[in-house]
C-alpha cells in the first residue's frame, strides 16, 4: 500500500524516493481519530509550562504569606514594647506610691497629724481581754 515517488528539482537532479502511504476511507477515519486524541494528549512543553505556573503561583503565595508573618511579628514586636514601656512606667509608679506610704506612715507623720487634729494622746490604755465566757 505504500507508493514510492522519486523527487526531482528545478534543476533536473534526483533528491531521494519519498513513501508516501495510499490511505483509504477507513483509515482516513482513523486517522482523524488519532488526530482528535493527539490533540487531548499532553506534551513535554505543556507539562513544563504548566509546572512553571503552579510552581510561580506557590512561590507567589508562599512570598506572601512570609510578608504577612513578617507583618504580623512586627506588630506584635511593636506591642510588646509599648506594654512593656508602661510595665516601666507602673513600676516607676509603684516605687513613688511606696515612698509616699512610708513617709506617711512613719511615726513623725503620725504624731504631727495627731497634733493637727487636736486629739488628746491617751493617759490610761484598757485592753479587752479575751474570755471563754464568750465563746458560748
Amino acid at each position: 500500500m505504500v507508493k514510492s515517488e522519486t523527487v526531482a528539482t528545478k534543476s533536473g537532479a534526483v533528491r531521494g524516493t519519498v513513501s508516501v502511504p495510499r490511505v483509504s476511507r477507513v483509515q482516513k477515519v482513523s486517522t482523524s481519530k488519532r488526530a482528535l486524541r493527539r490533540s487531548w494528549t499532553v506534551s513535554r512543553s505543556d507539562i513544563k509550562t504548566w509546572a512553571t505556573v503552579g510552581l510561580s503561583l506557590t512561590t507567589g503565595v508562599l512570598l506572601l504569606a512570609y510578608i504577612f508573618g513578617i507583618n504580623q511579628s512586627a506588630a506584635k514586636g511593636y506591642e510588646i514594647k509599648k506594654q512593656q514601656t508602661k510595665l516601666d512606667q507602673s513600676r516607676e509608679e509603684n516605687k513613688k506610691l511606696n515612698v509616699r506610704l512610708a513617709e506617711a506612715s512613719s511615726l513623725t507623720q503620725i504624731q504631727t497629724e495627731v497634733a493637727s487634729h487636736h486629739l488628746v494622746p491617751i493617759a490610761n490604755q484598757e485592753y479587752l481581754q479575751y474570755n471563754r465566757l464568750s465563746e458560748r
